[in-house]
């Protein structure tokens, strides 16, 4: 929580409470918007390291899946099975395009103009 409270400032929340804002109007309009960018990179570090772990469980004991068709393909030695479960595993990782736009900060709330 002190990130938290070192990345938006004190001032403003104080403020914003001077203005008889509640907590839960600071958080949502000082708090989140001042931290999006980490809690975007966040979820994208755990998302990643879920995947491995979800891969590595179909490594071991899978009789289907991803990890399955790339242990599979290297047992019988098929490199276009192992080469296609790794493009695959890639384009999973990778996801739809536009999704995951780092570092664009949120828009003000309905009816408050963008200042900066």
């Amino acid at each position: 929580m002190s990130r938290t409270t070192a990345a938006s400032g004190r001032l403003p929340q104080a403020q914003l409470r001077s203005l008889g804002a509640g907590k839960g109007q600071i958080l949502r309009y000082l708090v989140l918007p001042a931290n999006y960018g980490t809690l975007l990179n966040v979820l994208r570090v755990n998302v990643g390291l879920s995947w491995v772990g979800v891969i590595m469980g179909e490594f071991l004991v899978s009789k289907a899946g991803l990890g399955y068709l790339i242990v599979y393909g290297s047992q019988v030695f098929n490199m276009d099975l192992v080469m296609a479960g790794i493009v695959l595993l890639a384009l999973c990782a990778v996801g739809p395009p536009g999704t995951a736009a780092a570092g664009s900060a949120p828009g003000p709330p309905p009816g408050i103009p963008r200042t900066w």
